[in-house]
């Protein structure tokens, strides 16, 4: 007799934690990043605004 699904059934469930993993390391980086200064301001006034070799003067 032939089974319509094959696969292991911890196989889902892995993939699940997986993603979850890869999208808490994605916030981490993200996080870490803009912590130590390597993200930049991309809001539409950025433009605009008086900078001082980069740094924004306010």
């Amino acid at each position: 007799m032939w089974h319509h699904c094959h696969c292991r059934p911890w196989a889902g469930k892995r993939k699940l934690y997986v993603m979850a993993i890869g999208i808490a390391l994605f916030f981490l980086v993200i996080t870490l990043a803009s912590i130590t200064g390597r993200t930049a301001d991309t809001r539409d006034s950025a433009d605009w605004k008086p900078t001082n070799d980069g740094s924004r003067t306010t």
